[in-house]
């Protein structure tokens, strides 16, 4: 489909993660959770509380459900030959450090990787 305009698998995958990556940075910028103040407030719950975190999350979770169940009805994905989905139950080191970072840094400055990359810009 795609090589019919010369682009080849690497470039594909790159313009499909940037388009990717630009609607969570505006869904992020529209519901205010690039602000720390506001990502905070959303988990203050008697006080100041705003549903913009949760409903996001919320919305997304589904979306993502239907998404999902669309491509795996697919006999193969667009830019591969095969799903290649990892079946690893095992909870590993990378896991929980990894884990860990994202908590701590979301927990101590109430921001995600995404929102302080877009705070880097405010």
């Amino acid at each position: 489909m795609f090589k019919e305009f010369g682009f080849t698998r690497t470039v594909i995958e790159f313009i499909i993660t940037l388009i990717i990556a630009l609607f969570i940075t505006v869904g992020i910028l529209i519901i205010g959770t690039s602000l720390r103040d506001k990502v905070i407030n959303d988990f203050i719950f008697y006080e100041n509380f705003d549903i913009g975190w949760i409903s996001a999350v919320a919305v997304s979770m589904i979306l993502n459900t239907f998404s999902i169940n669309l491509c795996m009805k697919r006999s193969e994905p667009l830019l591969n030959k095969s799903f290649n989905i990892e079946m690893n139950p095992r909870i590993d080191s990378k896991l929980i450090f990894g884990s860990l970072c994202f908590g701590l840094g979301y927990g101590l400055i109430g921001l995600d990787p995404v929102s302080i990359f877009v705070n880097m810009y405010h």
